[in-house]
């Protein structure tokens, strides 16, 4: 039997077996979180539930099923935040790639980091999605070292180091942005999802070598919960920001 924290027996099943019934639990989990009034009790369903989306992300991604594993993510990522405003809407679901795709104006682009779990050695599948493509990476660097490099960089920043802010900018830009092909003549809005390590990460800080320009200064940049989230926002028609408010720390 597959257990509700997700975890199959080793050897009790074939493979196909336990995504079936992993979907299964988490469709049970999904309906029980829906039916639960308090908020506070629903949001200990994602606690219960993250077992069962390492264990399916798991063998989607030992099989290689890249657009299963972003369909998994995004359903984990964006599930809270659409059960709230589906609640008052009923508007928001969650989207497939392709689907995704489809919504975004010309001149977006969505780059969504996808952490798979953290027993697999490369573990984080990147995705962009523009109107009229929607490519997958898999990143070649284990998610113990992209977290190093990602802090590091943020230490050389509080300690005014300058060179070494643009050798990991380079670095990382090099590994996150550079393999995915976008092209900022037709791009004009970039907008990133990410999982840990890279939630709160400063994307606009990294810099392109080859032209000396970091990401801020060749896109407009948002960041969005999930990508479906930001598909079914105003965001995806490429209406103009007007309003900017800035906070800055004197010290």
């Amino acid at each position: 039997k597959v257990y509700f924290g997700g975890i199959v027996p080793c050897g009790a099943k074939r493979e196909d077996d336990a995504v079936r019934d992993l979907t299964y639990a988490l469709s049970l989990l999904e309906a029980r979180r829906r039916n639960t009034v308090r908020r506070d009790l629903r949001d200990l369903w994602y606690r219960t539930a993250d077992d069962i989306f390492s264990e399916l992300m798991g063998l989607h991604w030992n099989r290689g099923d890249d657009r299963a594993v972003f369909a998994l993510g995004e359903r984990r990522r964006g599930f809270a935040f659409l059960d709230g405003i589906t609640a008052a809407t009923g508007a928001l679901e969650a989207l497939p790639a392709e689907g995704i795709a489809k919504r975004l104006a010309p001149g977006v682009a969505v780059i969504v980091f996808t952490a798979t779990p953290n027993a697999l050695p490369k573990s984080s599948l990147v995705t962009i999605i523009e109107k009229d493509r929607v490519e997958m990476h898999r990143l070649t660097i284990y998610t113990g070292n992209l977290y190093l490099r990602t802090r590091k960089l943020l230490v050389a920043i509080d300690e005014d180091r300058p060179r070494d802010v643009q050798s990991i900018a380079e670095e990382l830009y090099d590994l996150l942005i550079r393999p995915l092909g976008i092209n900022s003549e037709r791009i004009q809005r970039l907008v990133i999802v990410a999982d840990h390590p890279l939630q709160d990460f400063p994307f606009s800080i990294l810099r392109d070598r080859d032209s000396g320009r970091s990401l801020i200064e060749r896109f407009e940049l948002m960041r969005a919960p999930s990508a479906s989230v930001f598909a079914q926002s105003k965001g995806a028609t490429l209406t103009p920001i007007r309003n900017v408010l800035a906070i800055g720390d004197p010290a």
